[in-house]
């Protein structure tokens, strides 16, 4: 395995949804839908890895995207699904963002995107992908 190094422009969410327990399945299923849209749309094609986990009720969405632009896009793109088919059974309790200053710089300027309240992390290392 070959390290390389190149400069972090991945952000990484984690969003937290604590769900109502008479509604854990119906979520699991619009969880799998959200997912399965988000991969098939090609304006998400900067988007390099999408998925979610659960423990008990509580659900988090781990993401990771090449810029902060393409973020935005997504937020854009799944907020009306949010709206209607997650939030109404799970809060998000949490969103965490992590990446360069410049980049979360780009998020902190958008009102759509802080309210979420998004808690910021900037990288204090150039980072590295594997080959």
């Amino acid at each position: 395995m070959q390290l390389s190094k190149v400069p972090v422009q991945m952000h990484v969410t984690m969003e937290s949804f604590s769900a109502n327990p008479e509604h854990l399945e119906k979520l699991k299923v619009r969880l799998r839908e959200l997912s399965r849209m988000t991969h098939e749309r090609k304006a998400e094609e900067r988007c390099v890895f999408y998925d979610f986990v659960e423990k008990g009720n509580v659900f988090v969405c781990l993401e990771a995207y090449t810029d902060a632009e393409h973020l935005l896009l997504h937020v854009r793109n799944v907020t009306p699904f949010l709206g209607e088919h997650i939030l109404p059974h799970a809060p998000i309790a949490r969103v965490q963002v992590f990446g360069p200053k410049d980049q979360l710089d780009i998020l902190k300027s958008d009102d759509k995107f802080l309210a979420f309240r998004p808690e910021f992390y900037p990288s204090i290392g150039e980072g590295f992908f594997l080959n």
